[in-house]
């Protein structure tokens, strides 16, 4: 969940006065509170790594139901890593400890990056499980249909960290760099150049993003070979633009596919190894036409422009309720409208809405993208059974072969990555638990049965469309009269609730 752990690390990282320990006065006290409960976490992933290597001396039904609690609790890390942060936080005052122990105590200033300690907690779980992963994945590797070899503990460890550097990492660098030099340099920060070069910054940030990946994680150019010519005439059929097709290296540890980029120029399609190694050429085409459909609907530009939209919303609408509030709100509701409450409740209405409504559009683009896969494998034939080496292909009808190869596509996907599948998902808990671990992509079940259907009835397929064009319409007039709200709120009130403490 990238998108979401880089909105909780870069809240982490915001000025806020986070609570006191309720622990106890002493930060001494606090940071070894903080070190307990890391640790719970942490010994789990360990107990169960060790459970997976001492299976593979037993059955095979305890070698299965030992990967099986092992790929449960990696699906669980997230959510028990963000819960042991919030406790830490804001049960045991980690967050006003890390930053009175990274404050200069002779200027009362935070030292350089030191907004990283608050974060802390989450970053020592994370390098820790690396290792009980590599304790369990390496006795699992041997049990894969793979040729590849499996990394050392540090070779493993080393490709976590780089790719959770650089495409985690990164944004929350640079805004802590930037909250950094407005500190230690608050005459530079009020430059014009560097006002105008930091509102460049993103839109450069996200073209040179691709090509900074593609070099510093070492993904390569697919090799000249059938497969790779079958996917440049794909391309060149669907007419998608593009710079390179990647392979990602990762030992076979991970079957996925992306495409990463906004301008043709730096717009990679990246497969990783595992996923070309066990798919079909069918399965594999429908794989690239699902990449494709990202870039045909403008999904990457349609998330930034909606996503700016929200903060703008959100913080205006906030403010605004703020404002009406304070003369005339109830007498409980008063000492909580300060800069600190409502900086805490911007936080928590984002997480909120992108969970939820950012959720629902991501889902419906996903299904979206699914039918576009489809259409790079049809036929012209509506009603075809099955392709031959002679069968042309046509995006213009969706025929019941190329929605079958999406729907098989999608299967060994979750087949590979230990997710659910068709049936697979029967009873309140599970659906719950799918929907919660799909809630940017949507349970593989529901996607495969959904494209079944479009088999039985193929208008389902143009109303869906239809449908995700007026979702982005309301969504973006909505936000758009909604951020207007902000401008209401005068300059003066605005920076009074939202302006950052004094250090």
């Amino acid at each position: 969940m990238p998108l979401v752990l880089i909105f909780l690390l870069l809240a982490s990282t915001m000025n806020l006065p986070w609570p006191a320990s309720r622990v106890g006065p002493s930060d001494r006290g606090s940071a070894f509170a903080t070190l307990g409960l890391l640790l719970i976490p942490v010994s789990i992933s360990f107990v169960l790594a060790l459970r997976v290597v001492r299976s593979n001396r037993e059955s095979a039904v305890q070698q299965r139901l030992a990967s099986r609690w092992y790929s449960g609790w990696r699906g669980w890390v997230f959510y028990v890593n963000v819960l042991v942060n919030v406790v830490a936080i804001f049960v045991f005052g980690w967050g006003q400890v890390a930053r009175r122990w990274g404050t200069n105590p002779d200027t009362f200033r935070l030292y350089p990056f030191a907004e990283l300690l608050v974060p802390l907690p989450y970053f020592v779980i994370l390098a820790l499980n690396w290792v009980a992963y590599w304790i369990a994945e390496q006795t699992l590797a041997k049990h894969r249909n793979t040729t590849a070899t499996f990394p050392s503990l540090i070779g493993f460890w080393i490709q976590q960290a780089r790719q959770f550097l650089l495409m985690v990492m990164l944004p929350i660098f640079l805004n802590v760099s930037h909250q950094t030099i407005t500190r230690l340099l608050p005459q530079t920060a009020a430059q014009v150049w560097f006002q105008f070069s930091l509102a460049l910054a993103p839109i450069a940030f996200l073209i040179v993003f691709p090509i900074l990946l593609r070099l510093l994680l070492s993904w390569k150019p697919m090799p000249n070979n059938a497969r790779r010519k079958r996917f440049e005439a794909t391309l060149k059929r669907m007419k998608i633009r593009y710079a390179n097709i990647l392979v990602m290296p990762t030992q076979g540890l991970m079957a996925n596919a992306f495409v990463i980029g906004i301008v043709p120029w730096a717009r990679y399609f990246v497969f990783t190894d595992a996923i070309l190694e066990a798919m079909d050429d069918r399965e594999i085409d429908a794989v690239l036409g699902h990449e494709m459909g990202h870039v045909r609907y403008w999904h990457m530009p349609m998330y930034l422009v909606i996503l700016s939209f929200s903060s703008v919303a959100v913080s205006g609408c906030l403010a605004m309720l703020a404002v009406m509030l304070k003369p005339h709100g109830p007498e409980w509701l008063l000492p909580w409208l300060n800069t600190t409450m409502l900086s805490l409740a911007l936080l928590v209405f984002m997480g909120m809405y992108l969970f939820v409504v950012f959720g629902w559009l991501s889902r419906a683009c996903e299904r979206q993208s699914d039918l576009f896969g489809a259409a790079a494998v049809s036929c012209i034939n509506p009603h075809c059974e099955v392709h031959t080496s002679t069968t042309t292909l046509s995006e213009a009808v969706l025929c019941p072969t190329g929605l079958k190869s999406m729907a098989l596509a999608l299967e060994r996907v979750g087949l590979l990555n230990g997710m659910d599948s068709v049936g697979q998902t029967k009873g309140l808990r599970k659906r719950l638990w799918s929907w919660m671990r799909a809630w940017q992509h949507g349970p593989l079940n529901a996607r495969i049965g959904y494209l079944y259907r479009v088999i039985q009835k193929p208008d389902l397929a143009v109303k869906h469309h239809r449908k995700v064009m007026r979702m982005v319409l309301c969504l973006i007039v909505v936000l758009a009269l909604l951020s207007s709200i902000g401008l209401l709120v005068s300059e003066e009130d605005f920076e009074l609730l939202f302006s950052a403490n004094s250090e």
